[in-house]
């Protein structure tokens, strides 16, 4: 019998976090450990050192964050005790322990010839604090991410709502949306590999909200949504292109993420 693999999960009760954890589980090859916020608090140095001295699992996967983009400034304290704190803690204890951390990040961080918003800057600086503890790691960048529809922080909740109050969907914002088990399957060959680096994972070919929108409209016999417009909107917030190229991470793992209709296609909505 193959001995299953042992790795920890910080941040398994969250939205992007639960649903990786369910199907990691599913591929009986894993023996995942989901501690609580109780248990760890990534926040405080002293909690994540007396986790890690007793943690046996070699890898820890980082899904903790503060995500709210729209409210990161007004909780300024929050979120860079979240994302810059807590992504340094992990990674000092990490190299202390010899513990492998795959810390999963967001396209945020990445300089689109404007100023970042206040939570890209901390996702940012929570990378360079993990580069800068020099713990081996990999850094896993999504964006819009959905596969887990009941969660109302999933892309695909989200444009539905947004339909169903009548909103108009940008129909010249370019984006590439992260399908969560794409996801999981990048971590299950980082895993395999210990590959080190920067990765990013989403579908393709890109698209608009709209697009998106228009998709999920005929497939659930919706009125087509109404079009909108980016343009004279906080760039910084809704840039015009916010695609993750992914062909690196495609070419390292051997891996090919899915077109984004047939990701759709495999959920039960």
């Amino acid at each position: 019998m193959i001995e299953r693999e042992k790795l920890a999960i910080i941040g398994a009760s969250g939205f992007v976090g639960s649903r990786s954890k369910e199907i990691l589980d599913s591929t009986h090859k894993y023996v995942v450990i989901a501690p609580s916020s109780k248990v760890v608090n990534i926040t405080s140095q002293e909690s994540v050192l007396r986790f890690f001295e007793r943690l046996d699992a070699p890898v820890v996967v980082n899904l903790a964050a503060y995500t709210n983009v729209g409210k990161a400034e007004e909780e300024e304290k929050e979120a860079r005790a979240l994302n810059v704190d807590g992504a340094r803690n992990l990674a000092e204890a990490s190299l202390a322990y010899d513990k492998f951390l795959i810390h999963i990040s967001t396209g945020y961080v990445i300089d689109r010839g404007h100023d970042l918003t206040f939570y890209g800057q901390t996702k940012l600086e929570g990378e360079e604090a993990i580069l800068e503890a020099h713990c081996h790691n990999a850094i896993v960048r999504i964006d819009y991410p959905f596969g887990n529809p009941t969660n109302e922080k999933d892309y695909v909740r989200k444009i539905l709502s947004a339909m169903e109050k009548g909103y108009s969907l940008y129909s010249d914002q370019w984006l590439t949306p992260t399908f969560i088990p794409d996801l999981v399957r990048v971590i299950e060959r980082i895993v395999e590999c210990r590959a080190g680096g920067i990765f990013q994972v989403a579908t393709n070919p890109s698209l608009t909200p709209y697009e998106f929108g228009t998709y999920l409209a005929k497939k659930l016999g919706l009125p087509t949504p109404k079009k909108g417009s980016v343009i004279g909107k906080d760039e910084t917030r809704y840039p015009l292109h916010g695609e993750l190229d992914t062909l690196e991470t495609e070419r390292i793992l051997d891996i090919q993420m899915s077109n984004w209709k047939n990701a759709v296609d495999k959920l039960a909505l």
